[in-house]
């Protein structure tokens, strides 16, 4: 099982791979975790940025991206994608080193 999620500890179009983890108050881990039962789930986090200066995050969020933000958002999706599809096909470990630099 992958799960995709935004990710504001990340700069925007940053990915990051991990085998499993705690949700971080991610509250999509969060629901994945409790619906599972379990925080073993490999995930792909694809960060979006922090938050402006004065917007909760809650806000910032479930607001739509920028100008900018949707140019580069195709060739991000794109990459994810990829990286998804690397993850079906090879180990996991491989594909950390390879995504996550």
């Amino acid at each position: 099982l992958l799960i995709l999620v935004d990710d504001v500890y990340l700069a925007f179009g940053k990915l990051r791979f991990r085998p499993s983890g705690s949700h971080g108050g991610h509250n999509g881990l969060l629901s994945v975790s409790e619906a599972l039962g379990t925080e073993f789930f490999a995930r792909l986090r694809i960060g979006i940025g922090a938050p402006p200066a004065g917007v909760e995050r809650k806000e910032f969020v479930l607001d739509t991206f920028t100008k900018e933000e949707k140019n580069k958002l195709g060739p991000v999706l794109d990459e994810a994608a990829q990286a998804a599809l690397l993850w079906v096909c090879e180990p996991l470990e491989k594909v950390m080193q390879r995504v996550n630099g």
